[in-house]
């Protein structure tokens, strides 16, 4: 088991998410996912704009799912199945965007795959999704975070605690696990984020 890191919350610009609210352009009543814990940074800020925002806390669903040390269990295709089936399901073309912050480089594969596959048909053609993978690729212990939006440039990262790397997922890794998607832009940041901004 990983213990947990104390950090203090970083508030930082993010050009991910500045495109992000670009894409999604003037239009309200769009649907939007969060996969980070809820807050009400989150749910101002979205329904402010007119938007409705739906929440899956999905650390938390993979500590019950898979344990404290997440990636344990994600080559177990019943125990996946089970996982999915559990906490991810849904209709297809159902949000007009996606926040995952980081909750990919929490798995591994086959895991991923089947997870992002799904993600896809979740979301509507055009609709952007913005994901955040550590840029420190020999680091043997991630912090997982909660992702508080400021404004439309600006994030509050709250550390909740850490998990062992799984996995080190560099730019052409993450361009093959988004391979069915229209396009993939990386942001590059001076801290320890890369943050992509996908379009299905």
């Amino acid at each position: 088991m990983v213990r947990p890191v104390t950090m203090q919350p970083v508030t930082r610009n993010s050009h991910g998410l500045d495109q992000f609210f670009a894409s999604l352009g003037a239009e309200s009543g769009l649907r939007l996912l969060d996969l980070s814990q809820a807050c009400q940074a989150n749910i101002g800020f979205i329904t402010g704009q007119g938007n409705h925002l739906y929440t899956e806390d999905f650390y938390e669903s993979l500590r019950h799912g898979f344990g404290h040390d997440f990636s344990q269990g994600m080559d177990d295709a019943s125990r996946i199945d089970a996982f999915l089936a559990e906490n991810w399901s849904g209709r297809d073309n159902e949000f007009d965007g996606a926040l995952v912050w980081d909750a990919l480089q929490y798995m591994t594969s086959p895991m991923i795959e089947l997870f992002i596959d799904r993600l896809w048909h979740r979301l509507r053609p055009g609709a952007p999704l913005l994901a955040l993978f550590s840029a420190d690729e020999k680091a043997s212990v991630i912090a997982c975070s909660t992702y508080r939006i400021a404004d439309a440039k600006t994030l509050t990262v709250v550390p909740r605690g850490a998990t062992a790397s799984a996995h080190f997922y560099n730019s052409r890794a993450i361009e093959r696990l988004f391979q069915n998607f229209r396009s993939v832009k990386f942001f590059l940041a001076r801290d320890t984020f890369r943050e992509v901004l996908v379009k299905r």
